[in-house]
């Protein structure tokens, strides 16, 4: 699906939530939205079901959470205002 900049941090030690981040980025709305639904799909035939997707509409930030594991699907715009990576990986180093 051509998604950009993708990283997977390990939040395991700074988080009893979830274990690892997923953080990727899309050009526009419509490849958000359409990544969103492939991870779904694709994830479905494995046999795992989100426990809840936030954000499809308006696809600037989407959440898809699978419990230990939660997919980010972000505008760039949105991911450069946010830092996610920053504000996880700054627990990490210090």
């Amino acid at each position: 699906m051509k998604a950009q900049d993708t990283i997977v941090l390990d939040v395991k030690k700074l988080s009893f939530l979830f274990e690892h981040l997923i953080i990727t980025s899309g050009y526009s709305t419509q490849h958000t939205q359409a990544m969103a639904e492939k991870v779904i799909e694709s994830l479905a035939r494995e046999g795992l079901k989100p426990f809840g997707v936030e954000g499809k509409n308006p696809g600037n930030w989407i959440l898809i959470d699978y419990g230990d594991n939660v997919v980010h699907i972000m505008h760039p715009e949105t991911r450069l205002f946010y830092q996610l990576e920053k504000l996880w990986t700054k627990g990490v180093r210090g």
